[in-house]
């Protein structure tokens, strides 16, 4: 199997045999094949840019191939531009700034100190 006026992609398999990955030009193209001792075949593909795909070579009733083109990866359509968005933590969105949240903490737990500093007074019992 070559591609059409290029290179070989794969050659002497068998039947259920795999040959290894190998860059192909993206867009239509035209891989020419043959069964061991037959003419060769054109066999016409549409394949994307970006995209890995496992071709099938398949035989008809009739004699005749056909391939199959099997998508097994696509790249992203769009290249990223800039950093990941993570947000900002659990304060994202909250509109509340973070320094007022961390004063509040402060005077929660400011309060909490002083109401358990202070012991309950005791009820003394008099004789």
């Amino acid at each position: 199997m070559a591609v059409a006026g290029g290179a070989t992609v794969a050659s002497r398999l068998a039947f259920a045999d795999t040959g290894a990955y190998v860059d192909v030009p993206a867009g239509p193209t035209t891989f020419q094949v043959s069964v061991a001792g037959g003419a060769l075949t054109a066999l016409p593909v549409e394949l994307t840019a970006g995209a890995v795909y496992s071709l099938l070579v398949l035989g008809r009733a009739d004699g005749t191939l056909t391939v199959q083109p099997v998508l097994d990866s696509a790249g992203s359509g769009v290249v990223p531009v800039g950093g990941v968005e993570a947000g900002a933590g659990g304060t994202a969105g909250s509109g509340v700034p973070v320094g007022a949240l961390v004063a509040l903490a402060l005077v929660t737990v400011g309060g909490a100190a002083a109401v358990t500093r202070h012991p309950r007074p005791r009820h003394l019992r008099r004789p």
